[in-house]
């Protein structure tokens, strides 16, 4: 009878190591999930960061383009508190320029 009783009390102490590691082995799982869940948001972060500078680099590369051709019909927006770049004035050709002297007799 006494065996008996001690092969239940080993079956029994062998039964609660295995819950106990069982508990230790969900824990670690637990923190893997939650470093995969938190790479996984840093990956999309990431992601949305490229696109945007993939954007921004597009958008560059097309005002450039336009500068090179001379036709820019998109001014960057104004800052707060200052006034749009006014266009500058072109003086009649017919004006002559200081320092210039004429081809014409005086």
């Amino acid at each position: 009878m006494q065996e008996i009783v001690g092969s239940v009390q080993k079956v029994g102490t062998l039964v609660a190591e295995i819950a106990s590691a069982s508990q230790e082995q969900s824990q670690g799982i637990a923190q893997g999930t939650t470093a995969v869940t938190q790479m996984d948001q840093v990956v999309q972060q990431n992601a949305a960061l490229v696109e945007e500078a993939s954007a921004a680099t597009e958008s560059m590369k097309e005002q450039s383009a336009a500068l090179l051709r001379g036709n820019v019909t998109r001014r960057p927006p104004a800052r707060a508190g200052t006034a749009p770049p006014r266009p500058r004035a072109r003086a009649p050709r017919s004006l002559k320029r200081p320092g210039r002297r004429s081809c014409a007799p005086p």
